[in-house]
């Protein structure tokens, strides 16, 4: 690619990331995209963060770094990270301080999106430690329109994974602030919402990779308090309707309440179980309704009737089991 390739932004917001940010630097470093900036911002890190993002200046890839005065939540962060990209840039690529991109991934991502100027949202093939993922999409470049885009995602038939998306940098200007705090997933919200007005695009070929260790914010946020459950559940309310026909958005939106009530009631065997369905509860009834205890015995009827062939299996991005 030519050395007047558009300048692209990797965007890493770190907190205590001593453990592994030098390996994610170190994979930005080594990108064969020309034109290529690191932003890197430290949510007031306690540990030697500030000495690794140091030992990384003066490199290839030039550094664009800053350090918030006070621990602020990881959303505005985020956010703050987002302020620092160049005004110049042309796309942006988030990159969590503990994963990694392949040295080309940069390069095959921005081709994608030189290729197609109205895509404003770029995903790829990525693997979680060992395990490549399944994307559902085509083999291959897809380049779809966003509200397809979403439905294939809420469908079942394509994957969108917040944390290896390239971003348009115009997008940034679309809403403020980009990210919607509300969410716990507020990559892949944002994605959804952009979708509303620009095209997507992905490759499956693997160019990511996700690190899963205890101190991650999914292990312990999503996984623990089973915040990824909640967020799908707001995706629907807010996004479903747009995204998919009337009747594709009841029967995923009545398939997946099915499936959420019942892991509530297997959450109540967890520690401090009771709590994290409380405030589950708290959300059902902020959203839509409350609760009943119909609602549980269809959900765990519904299991029965499937296995009967009484009702059919739905297809859904999320896992329905």
């Amino acid at each position: 690619m030519s050395p007047a390739a558009p300048l692209v932004a990797v965007v890493t917001p770190v907190y205590n990331g001593a453990k592994y940010l030098a390996e994610t630097m170190a994979c930005v470093q080594a990108q064969t995209y020309p034109h290529l900036v690191h932003v890197v911002l430290d949510n007031a890190s306690t540990d030697a963060t500030p000495e690794i993002i140091r030992s990384f200046e003066n490199q290839r890839v030039p550094l664009i770094t800053a350090r918030n005065n006070a621990t602020v939540p990881f959303a505005e962060n985020w956010e703050r990270s987002l302020a620092l990209v160049p005004a110049e840039a042309a796309y942006f690529r988030l990159l969590c301080a503990d994963d990694k991109m392949t040295a080309n991934a940069i390069e095959r991502m921005a081709e994608i999106g030189l290729a197609n100027p109205n895509v404003g949202v770029i995903g790829c093939g990525f693997q979680v430690m060992d395990v490549v993922q399944e994307s559902r999409w085509p083999q291959g470049t897809t380049v779809v329109p966003g509200r397809e885009a979403a439905r294939r995602f809420f469908m079942g038939e394509g994957e969108i994974i917040g944390p290896h998306l390239m971003h348009r940098a115009d997008v940034l200007r679309m809403r403020k602030p980009f990210f919607d705090a509300v969410y716990n997933g507020i990559d892949t919200e944002s994605c959804l919402f952009l979708l509303q007005h620009v095209d997507w695009a992905c490759t499956t070929e693997i160019l990511a990779w996700t690190r899963v260790h205890d101190e991650s914010l999914s292990h312990v946020v999503m996984h623990g308090e089973g915040k990824h459950f909640s967020d799908w559940l707001r995706y629907i309310h807010k996004y479903g309707r747009w995204a998919m026909s009337p009747a594709e958005y009841e029967q995923h939106k009545r398939a997946f309440e099915r499936y959420y009530h019942r892991r509530l009631v297997l959450w109540l065997r967890r520690q401090n179980g009771r709590e994290v369905v409380r405030k589950h509860m708290a959300l059902a009834r902020e959203l839509e309704r409350g609760l009943t205890a119909l609602d549980f015995v269809d959900a765990f009827a519904d299991v029965v009737l499937k296995r009967l062939k009484l009702r059919p299996h739905v297809n859904a991005g999320f896992p329905l089991g």
